[in-house]
């Protein structure tokens, strides 16, 4: 396992802007917290730093998809993938893997077996926009925003493939809670 600071160094690498820094900072440390309690009451076992550092770099690919599609990530060119790829060629294969299933569109998507780390860093991710945290409808609110703003046609398509399936991230939430109570 990389470092805390070999992973912000990798952003750096890359090109990852500033605010996406922030945002994974405040996700790796929700994932910690959340991470820890789980952890505390005895229901599963969570691997605190895989989780620290996973939330880190889960937005690694940001920069590239950024660049390609201005301001916003469009949705042929899914930032996770790209995140996946970012990580496999720095030799870090259990990071990257992780990645590849952090978003919503890979949660509504599919029907994931996601492992705990997974399912830990997926609601971090989902509790925080920017660098702040907030509530899954506030979360659902901001994607709906970014996406229908896109304007094009695939676009349109993922915000409403997100907004339909949705559930399946509150499922999660209802998971992580009951392990955390």
């Amino acid at each position: 396992m990389i470092s805390e600071r070999e992973a912000l160094q990798l952003l750096q690498k890359y090109g990852v802007p500033k605010q996406v820094v922030e945002h994974s900072r405040a996700v790796s440390e929700r994932a910690v917290e959340v991470a820890k309690s789980i952890n505390a009451r005895g229901k599963a076992k969570v691997d605190v730093e895989k989780v620290r550092i996973t939330g880190l770099l889960h937005d690694i690919g940001k920069a590239k998809t950024l660049i390609e599609n201005g301001e916003k990530e469009g949705a042929n060119k899914r930032h996770e993938d790209e995140g996946a790829i970012i990580l496999e060629a720095e030799a870090l294969g259990d990071i990257a893997r992780m990645v590849s299933k952090h978003g919503f569109y890979f949660l509504t998507r599919r029907s994931p077996r996601l492992t705990i780390e997974e399912k830990v860093l997926v609601y971090a991710d989902a509790t925080i926009n920017g660098d702040k945290g907030c509530s899954l409808d506030e979360r659902l609110a901001r994607l709906m925003e970014i996406y229908s703003a896109g304007g094009t046609k695939e676009d349109l398509v993922l915000a409403e493939t997100i907004r339909k399936n949705f559930y399946k991230v509150n499922e999660l939430e209802k998971e992580i809670k009951g392990l955390m109570a």
